[in-house]
Protein backbone atom coordinates (compact mmCIF):
# COMPACT_ATOMS: atom_id res chain seq x y z
CA UNK A 1 0.00 0.00 0.00
CA UNK A 2 2.04 3.35 -1.39
CA UNK A 3 1.34 6.77 0.57
CA UNK A 4 1.67 10.54 -0.30
CA UNK A 5 2.19 12.21 2.21
CA UNK A 6 -0.02 15.34 1.50
CA UNK A 7 1.48 17.52 4.03
CA UNK A 8 5.31 18.29 4.84
CA UNK A 9 7.47 21.09 5.36
CA UNK A 10 11.27 21.60 4.09
CA UNK A 11 13.52 24.22 5.18
CA UNK A 12 16.94 24.26 2.81
CA UNK A 13 18.65 26.97 5.62
CA UNK A 14 17.63 29.51 8.37
CA UNK A 15 16.63 32.17 5.82
CA UNK A 16 13.76 30.23 4.70
CA UNK A 17 11.62 31.37 7.57
CA UNK A 18 11.15 34.64 9.98
CA UNK A 19 13.38 34.74 13.33
CA UNK A 20 9.91 35.32 15.35
CA UNK A 21 8.42 31.79 13.52
CA UNK A 22 11.87 29.88 14.60
CA UNK A 23 11.98 31.03 17.80
CA UNK A 24 8.46 29.99 18.66
CA UNK A 25 9.42 26.32 16.74
CA UNK A 26 11.94 26.29 19.28
CA UNK A 27 10.02 26.73 21.92
CA UNK A 28 7.68 24.12 21.67
CA UNK A 29 9.96 22.05 20.56
CA UNK A 30 13.06 22.40 22.92
CA UNK A 31 10.41 21.59 25.56
CA UNK A 32 8.80 18.42 23.99
CA UNK A 33 12.41 17.06 23.67
CA UNK A 34 14.22 17.95 26.50
CA UNK A 35 11.91 19.56 28.91
CA UNK A 36 13.55 23.27 28.07
CA UNK A 37 14.12 26.45 25.68
CA UNK A 38 17.49 27.36 26.19
CA UNK A 39 19.85 28.53 22.86
CA UNK A 40 22.00 25.48 22.65
CA UNK A 41 19.24 23.94 22.27
CA UNK A 42 17.72 25.93 19.87
CA UNK A 43 20.54 25.58 17.94
CA UNK A 44 21.27 21.74 17.94
CA UNK A 45 17.35 21.79 17.30
CA UNK A 46 17.69 23.93 14.17
CA UNK A 47 21.28 22.46 12.72
CA UNK A 48 19.46 19.34 12.35
CA UNK A 49 16.67 20.55 10.82
CA UNK A 50 18.30 22.01 7.48
CA UNK A 51 17.92 20.16 4.56
CA UNK A 52 19.25 22.16 1.77
CA UNK A 53 18.29 19.93 -1.21
CA UNK A 54 15.67 17.23 0.44
CA UNK A 55 17.88 14.45 0.72
CA UNK A 56 17.02 13.67 3.98
CA UNK A 57 13.27 14.03 3.27
CA UNK A 58 13.78 11.07 0.38
CA UNK A 59 15.70 8.95 3.05
CA UNK A 60 12.92 9.43 5.63
CA UNK A 61 10.48 8.77 2.89
CA UNK A 62 12.42 5.51 1.63
CA UNK A 63 12.52 4.24 4.98
CA UNK A 64 8.81 4.83 5.30
CA UNK A 65 7.88 3.67 1.99
CA UNK A 66 6.20 6.80 1.04
CA UNK A 67 6.33 7.16 -2.38
CA UNK A 68 5.75 10.82 -2.86
CA UNK A 69 5.50 13.88 0.01
CA UNK A 70 4.15 17.57 -0.87
CA UNK A 71 5.88 20.41 0.56
CA UNK A 72 3.54 23.09 1.47
CA UNK A 73 5.65 26.44 1.60
CA UNK A 74 4.36 29.35 4.27
CA UNK A 75 4.49 32.97 3.74
CA UNK A 76 4.93 34.59 7.35
CA UNK A 77 6.28 37.70 6.07
CA UNK A 78 3.87 40.47 6.91
CA UNK A 79 2.98 39.00 10.20
CA UNK A 80 6.53 38.09 11.25
CA UNK A 81 8.94 39.91 9.74
CA UNK A 82 10.06 39.13 6.05
CA UNK A 83 12.47 36.01 6.04
CA UNK A 84 15.34 35.67 4.72
CA UNK A 85 14.96 35.01 1.05
CA UNK A 86 11.67 36.91 -0.45
CA UNK A 87 8.62 34.87 -0.58
CA UNK A 88 9.20 34.47 -4.88
CA UNK A 89 12.95 32.76 -4.09
CA UNK A 90 11.66 30.77 -1.65
CA UNK A 91 8.61 29.18 -3.82
CA UNK A 92 11.24 28.93 -6.74
CA UNK A 93 13.70 27.05 -4.86
CA UNK A 94 11.87 24.78 -3.15
CA UNK A 95 10.16 24.36 -6.74
CA UNK A 96 13.32 23.43 -8.03
CA UNK A 97 14.00 20.96 -5.32
CA UNK A 98 10.71 19.05 -6.02
CA UNK A 99 11.82 18.90 -9.93
CA UNK A 100 15.00 17.45 -9.30
CA UNK A 101 13.94 14.96 -7.14
CA UNK A 102 12.37 12.74 -9.66
CA UNK A 103 9.03 12.58 -8.38
CA UNK A 104 9.43 11.78 -5.06
CA UNK A 105 8.97 15.32 -4.04
CA UNK A 106 6.31 17.74 -4.89
CA UNK A 107 5.25 21.43 -3.90
CA UNK A 108 2.68 23.76 -3.61
CA UNK A 109 3.19 27.93 -4.06
CA UNK A 110 2.93 29.36 -0.58
CA UNK A 111 1.92 33.46 -0.86
CA UNK A 112 0.04 35.89 1.16
CA UNK A 113 -2.76 37.26 -0.81
CA UNK A 114 -2.22 40.69 0.80
CA UNK A 115 1.22 40.80 -1.71
CA UNK A 116 0.10 42.85 -4.92
CA UNK A 117 1.75 40.07 -6.62
CA UNK A 118 0.89 36.81 -5.14
CA UNK A 119 -1.74 36.09 -7.87
CA UNK A 120 1.02 36.62 -11.05
CA UNK A 121 3.21 34.14 -8.88
CA UNK A 122 0.71 31.51 -8.34
CA UNK A 123 0.06 31.74 -12.02
CA UNK A 124 4.43 31.53 -12.47
CA UNK A 125 4.58 28.43 -9.83
CA UNK A 126 1.95 26.23 -11.51
CA UNK A 127 2.69 27.05 -15.47
CA UNK A 128 6.67 27.39 -15.37
CA UNK A 129 8.00 25.56 -11.89
CA UNK A 130 5.88 23.12 -11.46
CA UNK A 131 3.62 23.51 -8.43
CA UNK A 132 0.79 21.80 -7.68
CA UNK A 133 -1.47 24.00 -5.90
CA UNK A 134 -1.73 26.73 -3.41
CA UNK A 135 -0.59 26.71 0.37
CA UNK A 136 -2.73 29.58 2.55
CA UNK A 137 -2.04 30.41 6.16
CA UNK A 138 -4.62 32.85 7.04
CA UNK A 139 -3.36 32.91 10.62
CA UNK A 140 -0.90 35.64 9.62
CA UNK A 141 -3.83 38.34 9.48
CA UNK A 142 -6.42 37.77 6.94
CA UNK A 143 -9.92 35.94 6.64
CA UNK A 144 -9.96 33.72 3.84
CA UNK A 145 -13.35 35.27 2.12
CA UNK A 146 -11.40 38.59 2.57
CA UNK A 147 -11.79 39.94 -0.97
CA UNK A 148 -8.56 40.72 -1.39
CA UNK A 149 -8.17 36.67 -1.32
CA UNK A 150 -10.43 36.71 -4.55
CA UNK A 151 -7.43 37.27 -7.19
CA UNK A 152 -5.89 33.96 -5.57
CA UNK A 153 -8.79 32.18 -5.82
CA UNK A 154 -9.30 33.16 -9.33
CA UNK A 155 -6.31 32.09 -10.64
CA UNK A 156 -6.34 28.77 -8.59
CA UNK A 157 -9.39 27.68 -10.54
CA UNK A 158 -8.09 29.02 -13.36
CA UNK A 159 -5.24 27.02 -13.30
CA UNK A 160 -7.40 23.69 -11.93
CA UNK A 161 -5.24 23.44 -8.97
CA UNK A 162 -6.54 23.06 -5.39
CA UNK A 163 -5.92 25.40 -2.36
CA UNK A 164 -5.13 24.33 0.82
CA UNK A 165 -5.57 26.12 4.35
CA UNK A 166 -3.95 26.02 7.49
CA UNK A 167 -6.63 25.33 9.74
CA UNK A 168 -6.00 25.48 13.96
CA UNK A 169 -4.52 27.41 16.53
CA UNK A 170 -0.81 28.78 16.02
CA UNK A 171 2.30 30.49 17.95
CA UNK A 172 3.07 34.10 18.57
CA UNK A 173 3.04 36.42 16.54
CA UNK A 174 0.09 34.49 14.42
CA UNK A 175 -3.29 34.91 15.38
CA UNK A 176 -5.57 31.46 15.31
CA UNK A 177 -8.79 33.03 14.59
CA UNK A 178 -8.42 32.90 11.14
CA UNK A 179 -7.40 30.06 10.83
CA UNK A 180 -11.28 28.63 12.07
CA UNK A 181 -13.13 26.16 9.51
CA UNK A 182 -16.08 28.22 9.51
CA UNK A 183 -13.85 31.03 7.97
CA UNK A 184 -12.88 28.65 5.08
CA UNK A 185 -16.49 27.65 4.47
CA UNK A 186 -17.57 30.68 2.55
CA UNK A 187 -14.85 30.92 0.30
CA UNK A 188 -15.99 26.44 -0.50
CA UNK A 189 -19.50 28.14 -1.14
CA UNK A 190 -18.42 30.76 -3.16
CA UNK A 191 -16.15 28.72 -5.21
CA UNK A 192 -17.72 25.35 -5.39
CA UNK A 193 -15.96 24.23 -8.54
CA UNK A 194 -12.66 24.85 -6.36
CA UNK A 195 -10.90 22.08 -4.33
CA UNK A 196 -10.19 22.79 -1.35
CA UNK A 197 -8.16 20.94 1.62
CA UNK A 198 -8.73 21.64 5.50
CA UNK A 199 -5.23 21.45 6.55
CA UNK A 200 -4.60 19.35 9.95
CA UNK A 201 -8.11 18.34 11.12
CA UNK A 202 -8.03 21.44 12.85
CA UNK A 203 -5.38 19.52 15.04
CA UNK A 204 -8.19 17.25 16.54
CA UNK A 205 -9.10 18.73 19.95
CA UNK A 206 -9.88 22.18 18.52
CA UNK A 207 -12.19 22.37 16.29
CA UNK A 208 -12.37 18.78 14.93
CA UNK A 209 -16.35 19.00 14.83
CA UNK A 210 -16.09 22.08 13.43
CA UNK A 211 -13.74 21.20 10.34
CA UNK A 212 -16.79 17.94 9.73
CA UNK A 213 -19.92 20.31 10.14
CA UNK A 214 -18.37 22.47 7.72
CA UNK A 215 -17.00 20.17 4.84
CA UNK A 216 -20.05 17.27 5.39
CA UNK A 217 -22.35 19.41 3.30
CA UNK A 218 -19.68 21.29 0.85
CA UNK A 219 -18.14 18.07 -1.76
CA UNK A 220 -15.61 20.82 -2.26
CA UNK A 221 -13.91 20.30 0.64
CA UNK A 222 -11.54 17.83 1.69
CA UNK A 223 -9.90 17.55 4.78
CA UNK A 224 -5.97 16.75 5.68
CA UNK A 225 -5.60 14.51 8.51
CA UNK A 226 -2.28 15.43 9.88
CA UNK A 227 -3.66 16.81 13.10
CA UNK A 228 -5.49 14.48 13.93
CA UNK A 229 -2.27 11.90 14.09
CA UNK A 230 -1.00 14.48 17.27
CA UNK A 231 -4.19 13.86 18.96
CA UNK A 232 -5.12 10.44 18.64
CA UNK A 233 -1.80 9.14 18.10
CA UNK A 234 -3.31 5.62 19.46
CA UNK A 235 -4.80 2.98 17.84
CA UNK A 236 -8.13 2.96 19.50
CA UNK A 237 -9.38 6.21 19.43
CA UNK A 238 -7.70 6.72 15.85
CA UNK A 239 -9.92 3.79 14.81
CA UNK A 240 -13.15 6.11 16.21
CA UNK A 241 -12.56 8.95 14.50
CA UNK A 242 -11.35 8.00 12.00
CA UNK A 243 -14.37 5.89 11.31
CA UNK A 244 -16.29 9.11 12.28
CA UNK A 245 -14.59 11.33 9.77
CA UNK A 246 -15.46 8.33 6.65
CA UNK A 247 -18.85 8.03 7.56
CA UNK A 248 -19.49 11.91 7.63
CA UNK A 249 -17.42 12.32 4.51
CA UNK A 250 -16.45 9.11 2.67
CA UNK A 251 -12.83 7.76 2.62
CA UNK A 252 -12.55 9.47 -1.07
CA UNK A 253 -12.52 13.43 0.84
CA UNK A 254 -9.74 12.33 3.43
CA UNK A 255 -6.09 13.08 2.97
CA UNK A 256 -3.20 11.42 4.96
CA UNK A 257 -0.55 14.56 5.90
CA UNK A 258 1.95 14.13 8.67
CA UNK A 259 2.58 17.74 8.71
CA UNK A 260 6.19 16.57 9.01
CA UNK A 261 8.52 19.68 9.71
CA UNK A 262 12.16 17.77 9.66
CA UNK A 263 12.25 18.31 13.58
CA UNK A 264 13.94 15.72 15.48
CA UNK A 265 11.61 14.11 17.74
CA UNK A 266 8.72 14.34 15.47
CA UNK A 267 6.70 11.09 14.85
CA UNK A 268 5.44 10.82 11.39
CA UNK A 269 6.96 7.03 10.99
CA UNK A 270 4.78 6.09 14.33
CA UNK A 271 1.76 7.91 12.86
CA UNK A 272 2.16 6.66 9.78
CA UNK A 273 2.52 2.84 11.08
CA UNK A 274 -0.98 3.38 12.97
CA UNK A 275 -2.99 4.68 10.01
CA UNK A 276 -1.53 1.47 8.10
CA UNK A 277 -2.72 -0.64 10.99
CA UNK A 278 -6.30 0.48 10.33
CA UNK A 279 -6.50 -1.97 7.25
CA UNK A 280 -5.96 -4.68 9.44
CA UNK A 281 -8.48 -6.20 12.19
CA UNK A 282 -8.53 -4.51 15.52
CA UNK A 283 -7.32 -6.12 18.30
CA UNK A 284 -10.48 -5.45 20.31
CA UNK A 285 -13.90 -6.51 18.27
CA UNK A 286 -15.11 -3.94 19.80
CA UNK A 287 -13.29 -1.23 17.98
CA UNK A 288 -14.10 0.13 13.76
CA UNK A 289 -13.15 -1.95 11.21
CA UNK A 290 -11.82 -0.46 7.76
CA UNK A 291 -11.66 -2.02 4.44
CA UNK A 292 -8.10 -1.83 2.29
CA UNK A 293 -9.82 0.43 -0.18
CA UNK A 294 -10.67 2.98 2.56
CA UNK A 295 -7.36 3.04 4.05
CA UNK A 296 -6.16 3.22 0.69
CA UNK A 297 -7.70 6.02 -0.54
CA UNK A 298 -6.60 8.41 2.51
CA UNK A 299 -3.13 7.28 2.32
CA UNK A 300 -2.86 7.50 -1.43
CA UNK A 301 -5.47 7.51 -3.83
CA UNK A 302 -6.86 10.65 -2.90
CA UNK A 303 -3.52 13.08 -3.06
CA UNK A 304 -2.78 11.03 -6.10
CA UNK A 305 -5.95 12.37 -7.51
CA UNK A 306 -6.62 15.95 -6.09
CA UNK A 307 -2.80 17.26 -6.50
CA UNK A 308 -2.23 15.89 -10.09
CA UNK A 309 0.77 13.08 -9.27
CA UNK A 310 0.01 10.47 -11.09
CA UNK A 311 -0.90 7.27 -9.55
CA UNK A 312 0.63 6.11 -6.24
CA UNK A 313 -1.63 3.22 -5.18
CA UNK A 314 -3.13 0.39 -6.91
CA UNK A 315 -6.17 -0.08 -5.00
CA UNK A 316 -9.51 0.48 -6.81
CA UNK A 317 -10.45 4.29 -6.22
CA UNK A 318 -13.45 4.83 -3.70
CA UNK A 319 -15.78 7.21 -4.86
CA UNK A 320 -18.71 8.04 -2.84
CA UNK A 321 -19.99 11.19 -4.11
CA UNK A 322 -20.91 9.56 -7.86
CA UNK A 323 -23.34 12.68 -8.50
CA UNK A 324 -20.55 15.20 -7.64
CA UNK A 325 -17.51 13.81 -9.32
CA UNK A 326 -17.22 15.27 -12.84
CA UNK A 327 -19.61 17.69 -12.85
CA UNK A 328 -18.41 20.93 -11.55
CA UNK A 329 -20.72 23.17 -9.65
CA UNK A 330 -20.80 26.78 -11.41
CA UNK A 331 -22.92 29.72 -10.32
CA UNK A 332 -21.64 33.69 -10.86
CA UNK A 333 -20.04 34.75 -7.93
CA UNK A 334 -20.32 38.63 -6.60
Amino acid sequence: MLTVDAHVHLWPDRSYMPEHVWQTFHWVWGRRMLGRSDEAQMAEVLERTWDPGGTRLVQEMDALDVAVSVVMPMDFGLAAGEAGISIREKVRSLAGIAAGSGGRIASFCGVDPRRPESADLLREAVSQWGCKGLKLYPATGFFPDDPVCRPLYDAAAELGVPVLFHCGPVGYPLKSRYSRPSEIESVAADYPDLRIVLGHTSYGRSWFEEALDVAELKPNLLVEVSGLLAYASGEALLRRLARRMIDTLGPDRLLYGSDRCGFPGAAPAAWLSTWRSLASGPADPALPRFSRAEIAAILGGNASREFGLGPASEEPPVDVWPAFRGTPLRRSRP
